[in-house]
């Protein structure tokens, strides 16, 4: 199975720490897919281009979202990834599984959702969430800051296949961090 091994800076002014990988790799086998979680210190801003290094050569696609506020040293709380089968089209039937829930103001709950086998769906965020990005009408991510122990969403295809997950790290400090998902 191809794993993620690493995220780089592959261009830019801007640098990130040591990527830490996150549930690498869950796996669907029918249909065919595989996503992982990662997170980033940024160490000195500016522009910058990531690169997604992997076991094997595969075709990937990502989201990365950068977040201020985050405790620089130690800020990961939890994170699961699940695959859904025909999650259905009922509010909030796309799930992460429950994590450790946002203790603190400012902690930042991030969630992912990928359609397997790439349908063009609509997303709508989980309740309590802000869509963040859609990418290719089959990868979408959302936040939240203000509770909550679980990301959840919906999308209008039934027999659309997901791997679900979210991620929360501990907010109230000066540190940036970038924090994604990749699918393979």
């Amino acid at each position: 199975s191809v794993t993620l091994t690493s995220v780089t800076r592959s261009s830019g002014t801007g640098a990130i720490g040591t990527a830490v990988l996150k549930n690498n790799p869950t796996t669907m086998t029918t249909p065919v897919g595989r996503g992982a979680m990662f997170y980033a210190e940024v160490t000195t801003g500016g522009t910058l281009t990531l690169a997604f290094n992997f076991s094997a050569s595969t075709d990937a696609g990502g989201i990365v979202h950068e977040v201020s506020g985050v405790i620089a040293a130690a800020p990961f709380v939890d994170s699961k990834m699940q695959t859904q089968l025909n999650p259905g089209t009922g509010t909030d039937a796309l799930t992460s599984g429950t994590l450790s829930p946002i203790a603190a103001s400012g902690d930042y709950l991030f969630g992912f959702f990928i359609d397997v086998a790439i349908h063009p769906v609509t997303f709508t965020q989980g309740t309590g969430f802000t869509l963040r990005q859609i990418y290719a009408n089959a990868m979408f991510s959302e936040s939240r800051t203000d509770g909550g122990s679980v990301a959840t969403g919906t999308w209008n295809n039934a027999n659309a296949d997901a791997i679900s997950g979210g991620m929360v790290l501990s907010g109230n400090a000066a540190g940036d961090t970038l924090l994604g998902q990749v699918l393979t």
